[in-house]
């Protein structure tokens, strides 16, 4: 007869002495990482009270200077025109000395919280560095009171009647004094931007050894509770070796294998969640890969928090948008057959379609228009139009590739020679939300700024361009690509003038001649707003000479003629109405 043999040590009383053991290393885990997190977070709290707003208020600087520079050159041109509009003149003179006093008042910002941090900063590297802004920011200060002095006189003087050769010095010493102001908020804002990587970096590195430290310790924890675990029952032990080795063949195999419940106690309970949960898994994978067909990406990745990062009821941001569309494909496409069509339109949109996500862009697709669009959270506020703007370019690049698949696909045709894009990019404020009916929404914007970019898109064609924007995506790519502005226009179902800007490359790509081309239309652009006939069509027939074929010169030169001799409003700007989409 067996006879039991008496317990010495409890199941019990060993799971309850693993887990003292554990929640011992634990605790020790916990002191040690409170105590790094605590250094952690007065690093990260100085850069958030400190360097952070010290850098936005430089920004707002920046920002501001830019803008009273805009100021005195809109009331240099207004000294220009005759008869001299006093009461605009004055108008901009205010809002010149706003910007001013905007300036005066986020530098005094930076300088007082640069004070503060010297003495209240719990990092000693920070209160070092912070030390080193306060004399730039002084600097700053003093480079935009002579910038401001400098101005007011040269005001001054026009009032007076003095004319443009007169205050020629005074000119060449405030671009001077503009020059310096803007390189040091340029050099602060570098040694700003230099000092936050740096400090995020350093936070990183002690989060890194936080996490290197507790994964020491919880590996340490991990084998003394296989050691533990070792004493238990070997009726628990051998479901538990069971389930462990199931799981690695599936993670080795997949989530089509299944384990096998082999007991009816909590074990097999737990095999009998996992399963339920392996086969949730599969469903989910299986989902997400066939909404990645239909669905940007991003967005399914949203879903799976919850909603969470996506703007579900609305919410108002400036947004650039991207309208572009194949040009000369109707008459190819009406003879066709219904799959060749097909074949032909979803070669265009893959090819194309790839230029705006690529560019982090959301697409959306109406016939053969391809649209962009640019938002928060998933790009920043600073890149949006420049990604518009490259994914244009990348468009355009793939034009004759574009022409080759469609020769390989529908063979010869003369009509393939007519091929080609015109694209309209917007910047403007739009509401992004999910819309539609609750069991079928869409991510998407919806705002005028999405009909002005369709609008201008077919301005392009008129113009004879392939990438044209509007003037609100000008000014935020200016740096980076090269633009030539096309003129004044007002879009069919719009009464607002919108300036138009034609998107000729990235800055300092283009050849000499193409920038001497630029500054040249651009010299007759202006002469022609000033009703200078005769030297704007000289001008413009000097961009024909370097392209004969571009087409913007050609309608400036025919609308010369129609002009020369009509008698033309006061108030004429030169707005071309099209009559067109």
């Amino acid at each position: 007869m067996i006879t039991e043999k008496p317990i010495r040590v409890k199941i019990s009383f060993k799971i309850f002495g693993l887990a003292v053991s554990l929640l011992g290393l634990l605790g020790l885990v916990a002191y040690t990482s409170h105590h790094k997190l605590v250094r952690v977070r007065k690093e990260v709290q100085d850069l958030a009270e400190y360097v952070i707003p010290i850098t936005n208020f430089v920004n707002e600087v920046d920002v501001h200077a830019l803008e009273q520079e805009v100021h005195f050159e809109r009331i240099l041109k207004l000294y220009e025109i005759e008869p001299i509009n006093r009461k605009l003149i004055t108008k901009e003179q205010n809002l010149f000395e706003e910007r001013s006093e905007l300036v005066d008042e986020q530098i005094a910002k930076a300088i007082k919280l640069s004070k503060q941090a010297v003495t209240n900063a719990f990092i000693q590297k920070t209160r070092q560095e912070l030390s080193q802004i306060e004399p730039r920011l002084e600097r700053i200060e003093k480079e935009h009171q002579d910038f401001h002095d400098y101005s007011v006189e040269i005001f001054k003087r026009l009032k007076q009647g003095a004319r443009n050769q007169d205050i020629y010095q005074l000119e060449i010493k405030l671009e001077e004094e503009e020059y310096h102001l803007n390189k040091e908020i340029e050099i602060i804002l570098k040694e700003l931007g230099n000092f936050t990587v740096k400090a995020a970096k350093l936070s990183q590195r002690h989060q890194q050894q936080i996490l290197l430290h507790g994964f020491l310790i919880t590996s340490a924890a991990i084998i003394l509770g296989l050691i533990y675990a070792s004493f238990v029952t070997l009726g628990v032990i051998r479901p538990l070796n069971y389930l462990n080795k199931r799981i690695k063949a599936i993670k080795s195999g997949g989530l089509e294998e299944k384990l096998k419940v082999n007991s009816n106690d909590e074990i097999g309970l737990l095999t009998t969640t996992f399963n339920q949960m392996l086969a949730e898994l599969e469903e989910k994978e299986q989902l997400k890969e066939t909404f990645g067909k239909y669905v940007d990406p991003r967005i399914v990745a949203g879903l799976e928090d919850g909603g969470k990062s996506l703007s579900t009821t609305g919410e108002k941001q400036i947004i650039s948008v991207l309208m572009s569309d194949i040009e000369g494909f109707k008459p190819i496409a009406s003879t066709l057959k219904p799959e060749q069509l097909v074949k032909v339109i979803n070669q265009y949109l893959n090819l194309l379609s790839t230029s705006v996500t690529d560019n982090h862009g959301f697409l959306e697709f109406v016939e053969t228009v391809i649209k962009g669009f640019w938002a928060q959270p998933f790009v920043s506020e600073t890149e949006h139009a420049k990604l518009a703007c490259e994914a244009a370019l990348d468009q355009v690049s793939k034009l004759d590739e574009l022409r080759n698949n469609l020769k390989e696909t529908i063979g010869e045709n003369a009509a393939l020679s007519n091929i080609d894009l015109r694209i309209g990019i917007a910047t403007g404020s739009l509401i992004l939300a999910n819309m539609g009916p609750k069991w079928s929404m869409v991510y998407t914007v919806m705002g005028d700024t999405v009909n002005t970019a369709s609008r201008i898109k077919g301005a392009a064609k008129q113009y004879g361009v392939r990438i044209i924007m509007l003037e609100e995506t000008q000014k935020l790519v200016y740096k980076t690509m090269e633009t030539r502005e096309l003129g004044l226009v007002q879009v069919v179902g719009k009464d607002d003038k919108l300036r138009v800007y034609e998107l000729l490359g990235y800055k300092n790509k283009l050849s000499e001649n193409l920038v001497q081309f630029n500054n040249n239309f651009a010299k007759a652009l202006e002469l022609y707003r000033q009703q200078n006939w005769d030297d704007a069509q000289q001008k413009f027939e000097a961009c024909l000479q370097f392209n004969p074929d571009d087409k913007p010169s050609h309608i400036y030169l025919e609308w010369i003629q129609e002009l020369r001799n009509k008698p033309l409003p006061a108030d004429w700007d030169g707005v071309w109405k099209l009559t067109k989409k």
